[in-house]
């Protein structure tokens, strides 16, 4: 991608029972105190297909960006917040400060989990 980023990310299976994910994990952007900021997101890739995780296996899904080195207006972030499909809480990931490209709200793009890695 020309000033994009993509950032290709894994969901583990830690619990002792097989589970089952389908569709896209939600994600938001998060400030400087790990605080949501406003984000737009876009769900592409084509569609969701159930992955079966048994324990201590992965799903996989791509979290993708344009960057603000050719931008005249900027966002910038510290870290991301990943909700898996169909969960009622999220992960933090905090990646240091990071800008990505345009106005507030950023735009994000997230593709659906994936039985086999993306990349």
């Amino acid at each position: 991608f020309t000033s994009h980023r993509s950032w290709d990310m894994a969901l583990r299976n830690v619990g002792a029972t097989t589970c089952h994910l389908k569709g896209y994990p939600g994600a938001g952007l998060l400030d400087s105190g790990a605080r949501l900021m406003p984000t737009a997101v876009s769900r592409s890739h084509g569609p969701a297909h159930t992955v079966v995780l048994h324990p201590w296996k992965q799903g996989f899904f791509s979290f993708t960006f344009a960057t603000n080195g050719p931008c005249t207006q900027a966002v910038f972030a510290y870290g991301i917040q990943i909700i898996p499909p169909n969960a009622f809480s999220g992960l933090a990931w905090y990646a240091g400060k990071f800008g990505l490209c345009g106005p507030a709200p950023a735009h994000v793009d997230v593709s659906p989990v994936m039985a086999t890695r993306p990349f």
